[in-house]
C-alpha cells in the first residue's frame, strides 16, 4: 500500500469514528463528501508532480487541521440524531470530553502558523492522538455497552497518551478521563442491572 492510500484510509477511519451514532443519511453524505475531498486532493497533487510522501503528508495535514471543523460539524449534526439512553444516564459529551475538545479547538487555531516542515514522526503521533480522541469519544457514546464502551475508552486513552507523551500533561489528563469514563460505564451497568 502506498503512502497516499494509507493516509486516505486513516482519514476514512477518522470519519467512521466521528460519524458513529448519526442517521444513515448523515453518515453516507459526510463520508462521501470527505472521500471526494481526499480523491480531489490526491489528483491535484499527483497532477502537480508531487511525490507520494508529499501527497500523504498533505492528506495528514489537512485531516489534522480539519479535526476542529469535523468536531463542530458532528456536534451540530448529532443534536437531531442522538438520543439519551436514560434521563441523564448517557449525556452526549461529558465534561472531560468537552475539555479535550476545547484543547483540540484551541490547538487547531494555531495550525495555519505551523511550518510545513513538521517531521513525519510528529505528524504520525498527532494523528494517533487524534484517532485516540475519536475512539475515546466513541467509547463515551457506547458507555452503556458492556464491552465495547470501556474497550474504546481504554484504547483511546492509550493512543492519546502514547501520541502526546512529550507534553506530559495531556497523557495524565487522558488517563484520568479514561478511568473516569470506564468507572462511569460500570456505574451505568449497575444502574441498568438494578432497574
Amino acid at each position: 500500500m502506498h503512502i497516499p492510500a494509507l493516509f486516505g484510509h486513516l482519514n476514512a477511519i477518522w470519519v467512521l469514528l466521528y460519524t458513529a451514532g448519526l442517521t444513515d443519511d448523515q453518515k453516507a453524505g459526510r463520508r462521501a463528501e470527505i472521500k471526494s475531498d481526499v480523491y480531489e486532493q490526491i489528483a491535484y497533487f499527483a497532477g502537480a508532480g508531487r511525490g507520494s510522501l508529499s501527497i500523504g503528508r498533505g492528506i495528514a495535514s489537512r485531516m489534522t487541521r480539519g479535526i476542529r471543523s469535523d468536531i463542530l460539524w458532528r456536534l451540530e449534526a448529532g443534536r437531531e440524531a442522538e438520543s439519551v439512553v436514560r434521563e441523564g444516564g448517557n449525556p452526549p459529551l461529558p465534561w472531560l470530553t468537552m475539555v479535550f475538545l476545547t484543547l483540540v479547538l484551541v490547538g487547531g487555531s494555531f495550525a495555519p502558523v505551523q511550518p510545513y516542515w513538521t517531521s513525519d514522526a510528529v505528524m504520525l503521533l498527532a494523528i494517533a492522538a487524534a484517532l485516540g480522541a475519536g475512539l475515546f469519544w466513541l467509547g463515551l457514546y457506547l458507555v452503556s455497552h458492556h464491552f465495547f464502551g470501556p474497550l474504546f475508552i481504554a484504547m483511546g486513552t492509550i493512543m492519546i497518551a502514547w501520541g502526546l507523551w512529550w507534553t506530559l500533561v495531556v497523557p495524565v489528563i487522558a488517563v484520568v478521563a479514561g478511568v473516569s469514563g470506564v468507572r462511569r460505564a460500570q456505574r451505568l451497568e449497575r444502574l441498568v442491572e438494578t432497574a
